[in-house]
């Protein structure tokens, strides 16, 4: 019996692995779809000053809207990397409890549609707070990672 344990826990130790490593990859991907965003809004700055420049305008003002919009991917792309860091560790994603049920993004408690794809939540369905699946009732534990449930 102690034989099947072993084989059980290293298999389940296997899948947990892989899962970690299928959702930083996940989240790699986001981060550099971020990273295009930026060099695009970029080059629109650059663009748009020259013109501006060249027509004897100021474009201060006309590329702020561009850079806030670069600032808001950064802070994206150090969410995603701190989402990142929290896999490794194996910490828990705190304050991120509700997963979309269209895209499987992950969002605060307090969001009615999620910040990825624009759905509908339903904060009425628990979710694992560490990969975001729904809880089973009456388990104890998490069917897709092994986290405890808080009570």
């Amino acid at each position: 019996m102690d034989f099947l344990h072993k084989i059980s826990s290293a298999t389940q130790a296997v899948a947990d692995k892989a899962n970690h490593v299928l959702e930083v990859n996940r989240l790699q991907g986001k981060i550099h779809v971020e990273e295009k965003n930026i060099k695009e809004l970029i080059e629109k700055i650059g663009t748009y000053y020259v013109a501006q420049m060249d027509a004897g305008e100021n474009p201060r003002q006309e590329t702020e809207e561009f850079y806030q919009a670069i600032l808001a991917s950064r802070e994206k792309i150090y969410a995603l990397q701190s989402d990142i860091q929290r896999i490794k560790t194996g910490q828990p994603q705190e304050g991120l409890r509700l997963k979309c049920g269209f895209c499987g993004a992950m969002n605060h408690p307090n969001q009615k549609f999620c910040g990825e794809c624009g759905n509908e939540l339903h904060p009425e369905k628990p979710c694992c707070p560490v990969c975001g699946a729904e809880w089973i009732e009456d388990l104890k534990f998490c069917v897709e990672c092994g986290a405890k449930r808080e009570k």
